[in-house]
């Protein structure tokens, strides 16, 4: 039996978030029955049978391919786990002879999956795919990201002996931009790890601020008069 690893961090991501139950479990359970090269044979008696729930089939439109009634191909699984297919992988030769039959392309989405069925082999062509990427297309910040504030955080995880490569900024700024989609504010979220010295980036914590006082309910005491700060010298 193969083992796969899991990204914990798509807790996080908007997408997964706004998932039913049901919808996350059946995420899991492609993610878990899809073979090697990331394509799923359907049985939905199997998939009821493991699920209790309504699964909403549109919410994964973006992440699925129809190759035919009989299978589904999801793109993102290639992607994560092998980055750029090489036909000198035996590991990865044997993908795209997969993929090749059912009819499959292969695009190189991001996704929230994590490597699975990592052996030497893959790692080692793994890591040389970041390597290429890093000559080519060096870490750069995206306009939306204050600069100041940036910098201050990278510094900051410089002092506290954590000091990020290259593709931790880049994994940081991924981070930063699911934040921002969730309604939050770049220059806060990285305000708030350099304030308290955290290695990552999180959601706003309750500022404190207190809630406006409920307004008066209508009743048959409208018509008693009392003074703001006073007790009104006893007068009903």
């Amino acid at each position: 039996m193969s083992k796969r690893f899991t990204a914990t961090d798509k807790w996080d991501h908007p997408w997964f978030s706004r998932l039913s139950d049901a919808d996350k479990l059946y995420w899991f359970y492609l993610l878990d029955k899809c073979d090697h090269a990331g394509i799923w044979r359907v049985n939905w008696p199997l998939v009821k049978f493991h699920i209790k729930g309504k699964i909403n089939p549109d919410a994964f439109k973006d992440r699925v391919v129809v190759l035919s009634a009989e299978k589904w191909h999801i793109p993102e699984f290639i992607a994560f786990q092998y980055g750029e297919l090489n036909p000198q992988n035996n590991v990865h030769r044997s993908v795209i002879s997969i993929l090749e039959k059912a009819g499959a392309a292969q695009p190189l989405p991001r996704s929230l999956q994590g490597p699975m069925d990592m052996d030497k082999d893959k790692v080692e062509d793994k890591a040389k795919n970041i390597k290429n990427k890093r000559t080519v297309a060096p870490f750069t910040l995206p306009d939306w990201v204050p600069p100041a504030a940036w910098q201050a955080y990278v510094e900051m995880r410089t002092k506290t002996r954590k000091p990020m490569t290259e593709t931790a900024m880049g994994i940081a700024i991924n981070k930063l931009s699911d934040l921002k989609e969730q309604g939050y504010d770049p220059q806060k979220v990285l305000e708030q790890s350099i304030f308290n010295s955290w290695q990552g980036l999180f959601p706003l914590k309750d500022t404190g601020q207190h809630k406006s006082a409920a307004a008066p309910i209508p009743g048959k005491y409208d018509h008693v008069s009392i003074k703001a700060g006073g007790n009104n010298n006893g007068k009903r």
